[in-house]
């Protein structure tokens, strides 16, 4: 599990990315990235999930993004990042999916 907090923009999008893509070796069945203490995530900060996506498509790994507030949610869905991800509300596939409600 990668647990991100504060802002995430084009400022630290490639660093936040490349720590995600790390995560997503040697490639596990899922990552989880847990965004309960992320107060932002615009549009280009969205880079570090792709990058991250892209990365554990390739090794055969899902990506799930936990604890997800309203506004990266927001953001997520606007990218499309929300149909490619698996994002929840809450700690997981235990719950209703987020980008389902």
């Amino acid at each position: 599990m990668v647990r991100l907090s504060g802002e995430i923009t084009a400022a630290n999008a490639e660093r936040i990315g490349r720590r995600l893509v790390e995560a997503a070796r040697p490639g596990p069945a899922v990552l989880e990235v847990d965004l309960r203490n992320v107060t932002r995530l615009n549009t280009a900060g969205g880079t570090a999930f792709f990058m991250a996506w892209r990365a554990a498509r390739a090794g055969g790994t899902s990506v799930s993004v936990t604890h997800v507030r309203r506004q990266p949610l927001g953001t997520l869905r606007r990218l499309g990042l929300a149909r490619a991800l698996g994002v929840y509300e809450g700690a997981g596939p235990r719950g209703r999916p987020r980008s389902e409600l």
